[in-house]
């Protein structure tokens, strides 16, 4: 209890300090998508607890990092982070409810955060994460099996690094396509009442994100601060939530909003399914999709197409697409490109890597994507490998294998945000 006092008095007079000072001599620049900072992203945000717009402040963009997460293997193990960071506003658990000192805990060195001999910050022993036995084999040399697990295996021992830094984001970055999306965008200017569907695997089920986990700092999904983001900026009164991902319910329902006479409600479909692949996606799209006649569709597949080539993957999303088209000549398509799994791991009984061609898939996507005008793509691979060079896979996993932990699934979130452009 004392700790947790003393964190929140620290944190409100880092807060009040660091809005002092931004009012100072910084000024704002230009971000590589031409979008000017100063304004919008030099005010610190709230960082102690969850918080919707410090959650899908863009990475990419602003001179503030927050909640970012690493993993340390050994009690000697130091992270790169995704920025040089110039000063720390503070280094906390993953469930941000406890605070680690500076000089005690950990120390800075240009990028990287490293343990300090007696921190006392959680880490891995080298025993722990490649294991004697486990259901994943690993592709590292020398080593024969990686820890896998769900729940909080991982982000129990992660922790969460907010900093401000002066480099910038010189990577790829999301292109705002709100001309693919005007049907939506006049529906949500007039708050009248839409359906927002959200289909895909365990990813978009949220998967390993913290209120899925039942931990803190209980993170909303990504599909969830998509939405939040849209009912927030449009002025709705009201999300109503229908989410069915259990694979054995064949012919899922939902129902409506009774408060949509009186209310804008926003209509969330989360029909997404745990393990499924882009054959499944055109195997169960009427049922999941076209029976609910959703005005936006997310389609977020191929974290388990990994198998696959490139070329199946493609062909299996353009069925899909111009089959959801043809059934629903209105509806506006957003297909969202998978995070990359661990290149590391393969599954311990069948040898089979989780990595294949997950790399190229978004390019196919963006084929279908250019071949209409009302399909968008958030390429969110593209943007998680600008993380990969510069931070490790377990710095921002959930499993060690395909999922992310609040750190990668607020990527989702930012990327697809910024695709949709409104």
């Amino acid at each position: 209890m004392f700790k947790k006092v003393i964190f929140w008095m620290l944190a409100f007079v880092l807060i009040l300090a660091f809005c002092l000072a931004s009012c100072g001599e910084k000024p704002g620049t230009e971000d590589p998508s031409g979008n000017t900072d100063e304004d919008e992203y030099t005010q610190l945000l709230p960082f102690s607890a969850y918080n919707l717009d410090t959650y899908i402040k863009p990475y990419w963009k602003g001179f503030i990092e927050y909640n970012e997460t690493v993993l340390f293997l050994g009690e000697d193990d130091e992270a790169q982070l995704l920025y040089d960071v110039d000063d720390i506003i503070a280094v906390t658990s993953y469930g941000l409810d406890t605070l680690y000192e500076e000089g005690k805990d950990y120390e800075i060195v240009g990028n990287k955060i490293k343990r300090t001999k007696n921190s006392s910050i959680p880490y891995f022993t080298e025993d722990e994460y490649y294991p004697s036995q486990s259901t994943m084999k690993s592709l590292e040399e020398g080593r024969e099996y990686l820890l896998y697990g769900e729940g909080e295996t991982f982000t129990s021992r992660q922790i969460a690094v907010t900093y401000t830094h002066s480099d910038k984001w010189t990577g790829a970055v999301p292109e705002g396509q709100s001309n693919k999306f005007r049907n939506a965008k006049a529906k949500l200017e007039a708050k009248e009442d839409i359906k927002i569907l959200f289909y895909g695997d365990s990813i978009t089920t949220g998967a390993n994100s913290s209120k899925k986990t039942g931990v803190k700092p209980n993170a909303e999904l990504y599909t969830e601060m998509i939405t939040s983001y849209l009912k927030n900026k449009y002025g709705y009164d009201k999300i109503n939530y229908n989410v069915n991902n259990d694979k054995n319910n064949v012919n899922p329902d939902i129902t409506l909003s009774s408060d949509s006479e009186e209310k804008s409600v926003i209509e969330y479909i989360n029909m997404a399914v745990g393990g499924q692949d882009s054959n499944w996606a055109v195997s169960n799209y009427e049922n999941r999709v076209l029976k609910f006649e959703p005005d936006l569709v997310f389609i977020a597949f191929g974290m388990n197409d990994k198998t696959r080539t490139a070329s199946y993957f493609y062909d299996k999303m353009s069925v899909l697409v111009e089959n959801i088209r043809n059934e629903l000549p209105a509806v506006e398509i957003m297909l969202i490109s998978t995070s990359l799994p661990n290149k590391t791991a393969a599954a311990a009984a069948s040898g089979t890597p989780f990595f294949k061609e997950h790399d190229k898939f978004e390019a196919e996507l963006k084929k279908i994507s250019d071949a209409y005008e009302n399909v968008g793509l958030s390429n969110v691979t593209s943007l998680n490998a600008e993380l990969l060079k510069r931070k490790r896979f377990r710095d921002m996993t959930g499993n060690n294998i395909n999922h992310p932990n609040d750190y990668l699934a607020r990527l989702y979130a930012q990327v697809t945000i910024a695709s949709l452009g409104l």
